[in-house]
């Protein structure tokens, strides 16, 4: 044993001198990547380098999935958000003539993902490369519109509580979700009905598409979107660029997260994008689930009726874990993604032998609809927040050598 550690030492002594003589040599300095101040706070940083045990982010789950009733879909058709829509409804329950099924986030995934985030290049750093979800992941994965205006701020009164409070006043959250007040289209919408459906738009706002991290509360900037969309004429529905709007937030987002250390850190964005767009291409954390094709049954009538990519992992009722496998423990999942090697990675999880094998009667219009914008370089914006979009990673160089274009 003593010989062991006067060897060791006699190393470590050797290689002391060869920096040293390294650093004599004056040869130029090499421009190091990461800014020190960012890099002294980044969660990376603090739990290899100084050893701090951190603990999972907090995730504002969507838990309960809500039921879409067939007469909100011109509307949300008109909006561009019925395919997301349908992927995060709940299936009827025969008991009570509600919804069934529960959104659930990993936060142990997640939080092993945001250890790997670097702000200044927006890229997830693998050991295999650099990975970041890019327009297409969002068009695949959740079938948002990218095409229309910027979701940019907006002017809010100070009397913006006072005007909720009134406008919902007769909305309930029935526990049974019973019936909706009619629609008639020749007298058009009632305000009970107009209000019950602007609820559902604040819950798949505030819960699925842009979390924030003030508990059960939704963006105050997002009651005008979800107010023109509920008021506006049949024919006349607004859209805008959500598909940007979600990936800007999600960025921001991981930016703020990946240098939080304090106890019950909050991950706002899109914490499901992240969680679908991760199992796309790992298997850390992926759940095992039926891979038999879509049947009938998840598609409707229109072309935006149709599945998205992670239909697969939603949409399934039969979710299971093998009994091997890791799921929310965040340690493993840490050591996971250090091991990750080329060979483990789906490169091209949307080629045409993938979505065929998956939704033989094809995807939503909105998953590809917007193709010519998924290599994009134009800023992605969401209310005050302006993130860069930067197709140039590892992975996303491999998608435009492979296939620029879908061909299905």
């Amino acid at each position: 044993m003593p010989l062991k550690k006067d060897l060791q030492g006699t190393l470590l002594m050797e290689l002391l001198q060869i920096f040293r003589r390294m650093a004599a040599l004056n040869y130029p300095p090499t421009p190091e990547l990461l800014d020190p101040n960012l890099d002294s706070e980044h969660r990376s940083f603090l739990r290899f380098v100084e050893r701090r045990p951190l603990q999972e982010m907090r995730t504002r789950a969507p838990g309960e999935m809500l039921y879409l009733d067939e007469r909100w879909y011109g509307r949300l058709r008109g909006a561009g958000l019925l395919t997301l829509a349908r992927l995060v409804e709940g299936w009827p329950n025969e008991a009570d003539g509600g919804a069934k099924g529960r959104l659930w986030l990993d936060r142990s995934l997640l939080t092993a993902l945001v250890d790997r985030w670097h702000a200044e290049t927006h890229t997830f750093h693998m050991p295999c490369g650099e990975m970041v979800p890019i327009l297409q992941d969002v068009s695949m994965i959740l079938g948002l519109p990218l095409t229309g205006d910027p979701v940019g701020p907006r002017v809010i009164t100070d009397d913006w509580m006072d005007d909720l409070q009134e406008r919902f006043a007769l909305v309930d959250r029935d526990p049974v979700h019973g019936p909706l007040t009619a629609h008639p289209h020749v007298a058009g919408p009632s305000k009970s009905w107009l209000m019950q459906f602007r609820a559902f738009l604040l819950w798949m706002f505030g819960y699925i598409m842009i979390n924030n991290s003030h508990g059960n509360c939704v963006d105050r900037v997002l009651m005008p979107y979800a107010r023109a969309i509920a008021e506006a004429e049949d024919d006349e529905v607004p859209t805008w660029s959500w598909g940007s709007a979600v990936l800007a937030a999600t960025y921001r987002g991981l930016c703020d997260a990946s240098c939080k250390s304090e106890p019950h850190s909050t991950l706002t964005g899109c914490p499901l994008l992240l969680q679908l767009w991760a199992y796309e291409r790992f298997s850390v954390g992926r759940p095992m689930v039926d891979l038999e094709p879509h049947d009938d049954g998840f598609y409707g009538d229109e072309d935006d009726e149709r599945p998205t990519m992670a239909t697969l992992w939603i949409g399934r009722k039969g979710k299971s874990w093998a009994h091997k496998q890791v799921r929310r423990v965040y340690p493993q999942f840490v050591d996971s993604f250090d091991k990750l090697c080329a060979k483990d990675v789906i490169w091209e999880p949307y080629s045409t032998e993938l979505v065929a094998m998956r939704a033989p009667l094809g995807l939503s219009l909105l998953c590809t609809r917007d193709a010519h914008l998924w290599l994009t370089t134009a800023p992605m914006v969401y209310d005050v927040m302006v993130e860069p979009h930067c197709p140039d990673s590892d992975e996303a160089v491999r998608i435009r050598t492979a296939v620029a274009y879908p061909s299905w």
